[in-house]
């Protein structure tokens, strides 16, 4: 709780990186509890409720702050703005291949090796994104169907799923 050095007292996100910190999302920050101790992670003056905590490649590691509907990358060394827009974001998945996809309103964006890309979905709601053992890249609507990212384009599926996965 916060009366034992956390952030805040509701915890949406946990994460245990490389060197076995425990990253905790709360309403008002990340705490991180490393040997018995408890510190603040304050890069960017980030406060705010901090919803999601992801793995990236190698010391990479992805936050979503709610409050202010941004995705920000810790490299280790020091945390970047990836992301802000006022859309709100979700659903976010990070890539076999290293980098991000995550969906915010209803466009899906791509960052890898510091760039980033609007893929161009469709004008509809994303419930979900999925990555397949072989690199393709599912997008699941709330009232439209599936989608799979073919050749840089969004290919729409609603009758029975009928794709190879890769």
């Amino acid at each position: 709780t916060s009366a034992d050095g956390l952030n805040g007292n509701k915890y949406s996100s946990l994460y245990i990186d490389p060197n076995e910190r425990l990253w905790v999302g709360t309403e008002k920050g990340i705490s991180i509890y490393q040997d018995g101790e408890l510190s603040q992670f304050h890069p960017h003056k980030i406060k705010g409720h901090i919803v999601r905590i992801y793995k990236g490649s190698g010391k990479d590691v992805w936050y979503i702050n709610e409050e202010i509907d941004s995705i920000y990358r810790f490299d280790g060394q020091q945390s970047s703005l990836i992301f802000e827009k006022d859309e709100g974001i979700n659903p976010f998945l990070t890539l076999q291949e290293g980098g991000l996809l995550f969906a915010a309103d209803k466009n899906i964006y791509r960052y890898t090796d510091q760039n980033l890309t609007d893929l161009d979905f469709p004008d509809y709601s994303i419930a979900d994104l999925y990555q397949s053992a072989n690199g393709a890249i599912f997008a699941a609507t709330e009232d439209n169907g599936l989608y799979k990212l073919q050749g840089g384009s969004w290919v729409q599926k609603n009758e029975g799923i009928g794709w190879r996965m890769g």
